[in-house]
């Protein structure tokens, strides 16, 4: 049951991020992925966001230079969280920060 949660959860992620434009680091194949995604966003610059994310919103994203971020989605993290950082990553990207 807990494998599953982050697998879906996982899958929830990398779709959404996808739609929004990044390029997916994760294994296309879902039986190799699990609660962490790994996605490349450029030309976003992974430290401003990462820094901008939790000064406003007190979301902690990771990641590696200069623009791949690395989302974990742990069993206790519900989909609106997920839906709560999309909407915050949406707005960094429309504030040309």
């Amino acid at each position: 049951r807990i494998e599953k949660r982050h697998r879906e959860l996982g899958d929830y992620m990398l779709a959404e991020m996808m739609k929004r434009g990044a390029e997916s680091w994760t294994s296309p194949d879902p039986a190799m992925r699990c609660a962490i995604v790994t996605v490349n966003v450029p030309p976003l610059q992974r430290m401003a966001l990462e820094n901008w994310m939790w000064k406003t919103q007190k979301i902690r994203i990771r990641g590696g230079e200069p623009s791949k971020l690395r989302l974990s989605t742990p069993y206790y993290l519900r989909k609106k969280d997920i839906d709560r950082y999309l909407a915050a990553f949406d707005q960094y990207k429309k504030s040309g920060a």
